[in-house]
């Protein structure tokens, strides 16, 4: 894998939307393989549902043992918009004591 991501190169285009990808791949016989993601998921255009963003929020929590509880994060999210002091978001995202 090290090798093939030594090979990878990034380019970006000004012509292409904000949230657009295009991945092409070249081969050693002279052929490619090109695909292109004109609207992604989670962009302007395609927003999450709320259900796909606490699920994400949950594994990210999970993620490397952090220990941090998705529910009160979620939660907290949820109401920032009436959040006079948001502070307390960066106690819940915190990672436990060990």
């Amino acid at each position: 894998m090290r090798a093939l991501g030594a090979t990878v190169r990034f380019a970006d285009d000004a012509d292409m939307a904000v949230g657009a990808a295009r991945a092409t791949i070249g081969f050693t016989d002279g052929g490619t393989l090109a695909e292109e993601v004109t609207t992604s998921h989670a962009g302007l255009a395609r927003p999450m549902p709320d259900s796909d963003i606490e699920h994400k929020i949950g594994e990210l929590c999970r993620h490397g043992q952090s220990g941090i509880d998705a529910a009160p994060l979620i939660e907290a999210l949820w109401s920032l918009d009436g959040c006079a002091d948001v502070s307390r978001m960066r106690a819940l995202a915190a990672p436990a004591a060990s």
